[in-house]
């Protein structure tokens, strides 16, 4: 089975008409919607915005549906330039950028005594999503997603994370999936839409763009589940 997570009703609820549905059940006040798409069983939820939410979604995928791989869907606030709202970054690499534990020597974003601090997206998964870009032409890039109970909209702050980590894309839940994953050893992969540029302009920004950048996300979701 394929666990497809998005943070956000509308982020999902666009891919639910292709679904051929078998069951709906609530735990941690979460929906888990099973059935079959492109042939394939899956389970699709919602998770709730910020790392928490999304991690108990990923857990209870993982315990409970036993899921084999983790698909996490959304927007994001684009902090590379080379990646321009409307466009599509695939997370090889995530971390949590407001893990802070600097006061013990530790550098940011690091986990103490923890295996990984960074976590890797599988690299079937990024091949499949972008040989779908590639054949849509639509701009994209493979890069580096950081994560934060934060909504980025600020220049000063998405300066730093640009320069603390090397940030492409910045939003709130995908290291946290990708965290939970690791731990359990399920394959996962994290695609986002540039909704904003992390400015101050990205409350407009994300009004104004994230119903077709969803669109978008769902196909490449589909093409996803289509190909493995």
């Amino acid at each position: 089975m394929i666990g497809i997570i998005g943070a956000m009703q509308e982020e999902i609820e666009s891919l639910i008409p292709f679904v051929e549905i078998k069951n709906r059940s609530v735990t941690a006040h979460i929906e888990f919607i099973e059935g079959t798409l492109n042939g394939k069983e899956v389970v699709v939820a919602y998770s709730g915005i910020g790392k928490v939410q999304s991690s108990v979604c990923a857990t209870l995928m993982i315990e409970k549906y036993k899921v084999e791989k983790i698909i996490f869907s959304g927007v994001a606030g684009g902090l590379n330039p080379k990646i321009p709202v409307g466009g599509v970054i695939i997370g090889a690499k995530l971390l949590q950028h407001d893990f802070d534990c600097t006061g013990f020597g530790y550098e940011l974003g690091v986990i103490p005594r923890a295996k990984a601090s960074i976590f890797y997206s599988d690299k079937k998964l990024i091949e499949i999503a972008s040989n779908f870009l590639k054949k849509q032409e639509a701009k994209f890039m493979v890069g580096t997603i950081v994560s934060g109970d934060q909504f980025i909209c600020e220049k000063e702050k998405a300066l730093s994370l640009i320069k603390i980590f090397g940030a492409d894309a910045a939003e709130m839940e995908g290291a946290a999936v990708a965290h939970v994953a690791t731990l359990y050893d399920v394959p996962f992969v994290v695609v986002r839409l540039i909704s904003d540029n992390a400015n101050e302009e990205a409350k407009v920004d994300y009004s104004t763009f994230i119903k077709g950048a969803i669109i978008l996300a769902n196909n490449i979701v589909k093409n996803i589940v289509e190909n493995l």
